[in-house]
């Protein structure tokens, strides 16, 4: 309940340096040509429509946490969401194919030891967005801690971005990897005997 806020859909409270940082975040995601949106778990109606606007507006692939509220066909469909980016992770071949110029973190940090990994080893400027301003970067490897406001931030930025930004072979090749790995899980499900 204090996560989700009043019933009106209004916020328990509103932290004062909630602000949006659209412009920056544009910015940022304008410059990069192979950046990753990192969401995790969060509760803020109508984030993930956000993120995913954002997401289809600049060729951005997003690290869908299940909790994130964005594995979703919908949402999948609109943009290029990889929810299979913990096993594609594991490879060695796909990490080291797969290296990001620009990582931008919102919600709880996924749990997925691989991405932990991931982001740990990753030379690039890395955005955590929280809006109470706690610390989700455990690694200590961003460069940037944003206290603002995720959901005014994502949909600005989304608002006034006038084309993909990321390089279309690095969205193409987070698509790729994402059918195979879920091509696989779908065998290995199908494999099982007894229903899970």
């Amino acid at each position: 309940l204090g996560a989700l806020g009043r019933s009106s859909g209004e916020p328990w409270s509103v932290v004062a340096r909630a602000q949006h940082q659209a412009e920056d975040l544009h910015a940022a995601i304008s410059a990069a040509k192979h950046p990753v949106i990192v969401a995790g778990e969060q509760h803020q109606p109508g984030l993930a429509q956000a993120i995913t606007d954002l997401a289809s507006a600049t060729g951005v692939p997003v690290f869908a946490d299940a909790l994130s509220q964005l594995r979703r066909k919908d949402l999948a469909a609109q943009a290029p969401i990889i929810a299979a980016y913990d096993l594609i992770l594991r490879s060695k071949p796909a990490r080291s194919q797969l290296a990001p110029d620009l990582i931008v973190c919102v919600g709880q940090l996924p749990t997925s030891k691989p991405l932990r990994q991931w982001l740990t080893g990753s030379d690039c400027r890395q955005i955590v967005i929280d809006p109470r301003g706690r610390n989700q970067d455990p690694s200590r490897r961003a460069s940037d801690f944003w206290v603002c406001d995720p959901l005014t931030s994502f949909a600005a930025a989304a608002g006034s971005a006038v084309g993909r930004s990321a390089a279309t072979g690095w969205t193409s090749s987070w698509e790729r990897f994402e059918l195979v790995a879920q091509s696989a899980i779908d065998h290995a499900l199908g494999e099982e005997p007894f229903p899970l």
